[in-house]
């Protein structure tokens, strides 16, 4: 199936921008969340990603192209339903024991909207533990380390050193393995770092979201 994949409202305000970068061209097989364009316009640098897998069949646009909602970029044929999400989990028993979760920013605090990535701490295929710092944040009103809550496989980085993030931006995506027996053997016990995960909640009131 051929399917035009087409720009998204840019946000309020922003009714054109500029394409700077064509991160794909014909040809190229591409998985959910990759970077298909880059756009610039006078309040803001925006990273455009694909919500589907698919092989690139036609691109429409160019650098320096001046874009709208709703303009096509690129056709896109996509692949057999079981490979259009990363985030599906294979139904077979070894897999029922694992869960995926796309762990996201939460609430950066009074006043502070938004903060940029000054270090990415994980990348794809490390192993976290419960309080491992995965980023650390600079705004103008302070420097944050964020912990992660669950531990688990990275299986995605969606986020780069000097991106702009906000509240319920993606940062990694992470595969648990046996969660309920992760469960049982953390219940009661106090985990190492707690110091530094309740400063997180207490400031941020930390979220992840499935």
């Amino acid at each position: 199936m051929i399917k035009e994949i087409k720009l998204p409202d840019l946000g309020e305000g922003i009714e054109t921008a500029e394409v700077s970068e064509v991160s794909v061209s014909i040809g190229d097989t591409v998985k959910v969340d990759d970077i298909i364009l880059v756009l610039e316009s006078e309040k803001a640098s925006m990273e455009i990603p694909v919500e589907q897998a698919g092989v690139v069949k036609e691109v429409f646009i160019n650098a320096g192209d001046e874009l709208k909602k709703d303009d096509v970029l690129i056709s896109l044929k996509i692949e057999e339903a079981k490979d259009v999400s990363v985030r599906e989990v294979e139904k077979n028993s070894e897999k029922d024991l694992n869960t995926l979760l796309e762990v996201v920013l939460p609430d950066l605090g009074e006043g502070i909207e938004t903060a940029e990535v000054s270090e990415v701490s994980v990348s794809i295929g490390d192993t976290v533990k419960v309080d491992d710092i995965i980023l650390v944040l600079e705004s103008e009103k302070a420097s944050m380390e964020i912990p992660v809550e669950q531990a688990g496989v990275v299986k995605e980085v969606f986020i780069n050193a000097g991106d702009e993030l906000k509240k319920g931006s993606k940062i990694i995506l992470l595969e648990l393995s046996d969660t309920k027996v992760f469960n049982d053997n953390t219940k009661g016990k106090e985990p190492a770092g707690s110091e530094v995960t309740n400063k997180a909640e207490d400031k941020f009131g930390w979220t992840v979201s499935i």
